[in-house]
């Protein structure tokens, strides 16, 4: 029972990790491109 919890709780925070970063860096970009034409 202790391996296959550790595998699930690896493979649970690794996802949530990529789409964090992946929609970090996308709303740094729009509100980046976003400031310049309305300033």
């Amino acid at each position: 029972m202790g391996t296959p919890l550790r595998p699930k709780l690896i493979m649970m925070p690794g996802p949530q990790d990529a789409p964090r970063r992946t929609s970090g860096r996308r709303t740094s970009r729009s509100s980046a491109s976003a400031r310049p034409p309305s300033s």
